[in-house]
């Protein structure tokens, strides 16, 4: 490390502890709370999950200048947050702590798909197409699906522990990190595995095979969690940290994270589970193949999430099932007055606005204004408790500025809330 590039990464982290110290932060804190409290204030606004390379574009504000590893690393995290608060604020909560991970060994579930490799990409070749050829075909094959072992390695984070807290020592406070987010992906986890035309197939022809390999999954799930928690390195969501596919997890309702930033446990924080592989498929196979084994695993968990991006409208009513289920995602491919009507103030929602539009060929505000007005009318008519994540993000036409006009939009529709 070089004392220009440890000068660089202070630099950046004072830039961070001055936005922190901003009034608004508490304001915004309360947004939050108002939300998943369901006392809300307004509908909060939110990004996440869009990847740098499509931010970066006409811009140099993300571009890195350290070559250290462990410099250019802290160094990233400082410059999203920057850029972050400068042009897709929103709700977007700044708090002065830097979170040092936990270094953690996770072996997985023992496959891995080529389409995996894709959505890890920092580049173009995220979002395209890739061969595959399915890995499950068979009952021989459920032993394929390996219980993850977790192992810590207490020594070497106490070791890049003092070494963060030398490089940003005075600026921000460092704590630990480890595991905060437990989102069963049971579905989208297996029909990866065998194929979705093959997966959904054998829904039909051979559902006990498919219940077998849920159970299997389900239960690597559960052991995986677990372990976190017998190791003590679990994190609270309690704080400016994503709860499911949604928004932060500020609440009044579970307990403060911890000072050192781990040893939580999990009947403290929010859990979450998703199908959206079963978007088209109706609420009794939902039901029968998903919710009955995932309420398991969400039994662990203080308070719950379902969903992503899959069409609810229709199943809300075998959504009762899980236990203590507080926030249900809404896409924008679901017919929202149903989803509305049928939710009402008995979850939280959390509508995903529709991103395709940020790549059309002209930017078209007006629709982009129509859906934000549409959500916030229907919270009024329904008396629902809502926030919006713009999110997972493809395409923005080589123009980072899309992103940024459509927060400008949203902001002005929760104003006038």
């Amino acid at each position: 490390m070089t004392n220009n590039e440890i000068q660089r990464v202070r630099s950046l982290a004072e830039k961070v502890r001055e936005i922190a110290e901003l009034d608004i932060q508490k304001k915004n804190i309360q947004l939050w709370k108002g939300v998943n409290d369901c006392k809300m204030i307004r509908p909060t606004i939110l990004t996440r999950d869009t990847k740098k390379f499509l931010l970066s574009q006409g811009t140099s504000e993300l571009d890195n200048q350290c070559e250290d590893p462990f410099l250019k690393s802290i160094e990233t995290d400082l410059l999203r947050t920057i850029y972050d608060w400068s042009h897709t604020r929103g709700d977007m909560v700044v708090e002065p702590v830097y979170r040092c991970n936990c270094v953690v060994k996770d072996t997985g579930f023992g496959l891995t798909p080529a389409a995996t490799n894709s959505l890890a990409s920092e580049d173009e070749s995220y979002s395209r197409a890739i061969h595959f050829d399915p890995i499950i075909t068979g009952w021989d094959d459920i032993e394929m699906i390996k219980i993850p072992e977790v192992t810590y390695d207490e020594a070497a984070t106490m070791e890049k522990l003092a070494k963060t807290r030398e490089v940003l020592d005075g600026i921000l406070q460092v704590k630990l990190f480890g595991q905060h987010s437990f989102r069963a992906q049971v579905w989208d986890n297996i029909l990866s595995w065998t194929g979705l035309q093959e997966g959904m197939l054998m829904f039909y022809t051979e559902p006990e095979f498919m219940h077998a390999l849920v159970q299997r999954m389900i239960d690597a799930f559960i052991a995986q969690a677990k372990q976190y928690e017998a190791l003590g390195i679990l994190s609270s969501n309690n704080t400016n940290l994503y709860t499911g596919t949604g928004g932060y997890g500020y609440t009044d309702i579970l307990p403060a994270e911890t000072e050192s930033g781990i040893g939580a446990r999990l009947c403290d924080i929010w859990g979450q589970t998703q199908d959206q592989i079963f978007t088209s498929v109706g609420p009794d196979t939902l039901e029968e193949f998903a919710l009955t084994y995932e309420a398991k695993f969400l039994e662990m968990f203080h308070s719950n999430y379902y969903g992503c991006c899959e069409k609810l409208d229709n199943k809300i009513h075998v959504l009762d099932t899980l236990p203590r289920l507080r926030k249900v995602s809404i896409s924008p491919f679901s017919d929202k007055e149903a989803a509305f009507e049928r939710i009402g103030d008995k979850y939280i929602i959390s509508f995903k606005p529709n991103n395709l539009w940020l790549a059309d060929s002209v930017l078209d505000e007006d629709k982009i204004r129509r859906e934000l007005i549409e959500v916030c009318d229907l919270a009024k008519k329904y008396n629902s408790t809502v926030e919006m994540l713009i999110k997972t993000i493809t395409n923005l036409k080589g123009d980072s500025t899309r992103l940024w006009r459509w927060f400008e939009i949203a902001e002005e529709v929760v104003r006038n809330y």
